[in-house]
């Protein structure tokens, strides 16, 4: 419907050519502009034939939300010693209908030099139990690459290891999903099923002429830039997630799978199966998540992380362990982070963080981040 009146919007605000034999038309009388719906609000400006599309719009009267995060960090190693403006990432949405909503977030990493979109969809929720997802989306496999945005989402400064090398965190990718959740006292189970363009492989580092190449640094990473499919064969994946909470405690168990081919061709089916936990006790949690791929069946990487965290008034401490094995039958790497994080306001936090290899050369690193949302 709101389409349809943008059209006539614009239909009666181009000036009319009247025929050669007809008379003159008579000029209307003046209309006085629509009553916006908030009478404290500012009417929006008169709609004709050269209005902005976004003035065209405010004609409707939808919900606008635009919030944002951002962060800079500073490094500190045997190579490093860097100040990097890591994200500055606007999130915009709004309510089209009481059953429809759109969103979008806009990257701009390393200084503004990576820019590109995070995601950007439209929900349309029929009932409390089902939503159909459209568009470019998180995909929700496991549990920190649904909500992998760190800066105010996660205790840490650095993500997992398996988020690099297993899962291609942060991976967004192109298609449609179903989700939705039943929920009934004190449990809660949400799922989610989607069909995507999948990981897919391109001439370039990440292939030989457009075959997966298992044997790459973190092969899967540069897969999930596939938003043109690279091949007819679609990636399909789902989640299932149980919470429960008794008492002041809160429990959540998911597991979750992907599968779809990489190359070119449609051959080298990739597969990933993870499986995440998150508990917590008011102010003490312990939270982790591990990983398998599998290439044609034929186990490829895999890997987890297991992460505790307390708080204290402003002040969180948390510490990691990372484990992953990147490559058949190569010997898992494995590495200790600690951090501390202070909150001085609600939508500011520091943290401090120390990270050191467990096997192999220690490369200790020390990343110090300030980090901002609204």
């Amino acid at each position: 419907m709101p389409f349809l009146l943008f059209l006539t919007a614009l239909a009666l605000a181009e000036d009319a050519q009247p025929a050669a034999d007809a008379p003159p038309e008579v000029a209307p009388p003046e209309v006085a502009p629509e009553v916006p719906l908030d009478p404290a609000a500012p009417a929006p400006p008169p709609v004709d034939a050269t209005s902005s599309f976004g003035q065209l719009l405010s004609m409707f009267h939808e919900g606008f939300d635009l919030s944002a995060y951002g962060d800079v960090v500073f490094t500190v190693n045997a190579d490093t010693l860097n100040f990097t403006s890591t994200h500055f990432n606007p999130i915009i949405g709004a309510a089209l209908h009481e059953d429809v909503y759109a969103e979008g977030e806009i990257e701009f990493e390393d200084g503004g030099t990576d820019v590109r979109l995070e995601y950007a969809y439209v929900d349309w929720t029929p009932s409390e139990f089902v939503s159909v997802r459209t568009g470019q989306f998180l995909v929700p496999i496991g549990d920190f690459n649904d909500q992998g945005h760190p800066s105010f989402r996660w205790d840490m400064v650095t993500r997992p290891s398996m988020g690099r090398s297993v899962i291609p965190a942060v991976w967004t990718d192109t298609g449609l999903q179903v989700m939705g959740a039943v929920e009934s006292d004190n449990v809660r189970f949400d799922y989610a099923a989607y069909v995507i363009n999948g990981l897919g492989a391109r001439p370039g580092e990440d292939s030989v002429d457009g075959k997966f190449d298992a044997t790459a640094v973190d092969p899967l990473l540069p897969l999930s830039a596939n938003f043109d499919d690279n091949n007819r064969d679609k990636g399909l994946g789902g989640r299932a997630r149980l919470s429960v909470h008794p008492g002041p405690a809160h429990l959540e168990v998911s597991a979750s799978a992907y599968t779809g081919a990489a190359s070119s061709d449609g051959g080298d089916r990739l597969t990933l199966v993870d499986v995440a936990w998150d508990f917590d006790v008011r102010t003490f949690g312990l939270r982790g998540e591990a990983a398998q791929s599998f290439d044609d069946g034929d186990p490829l990487e895999r890997g987890m992380y297991a992460e505790v965290w307390g708080r204290i008034h402003k002040v969180t401490p948390a510490a990691r362990v990372d484990v992953v094995r990147p490559l058949r039958n190569a010997a898992a790497e494995t590495s200790l982070a600690a951090s501390l994080m202070v909150a001085p306001r609600t939508y500011w936090t520091v943290r401090a963080e120390g990270q050191v290899s467990v096997v192999g050369e220690p490369r200790p690193t020390l990343s110090l981040m300030s980090a901002f949302f609204f």
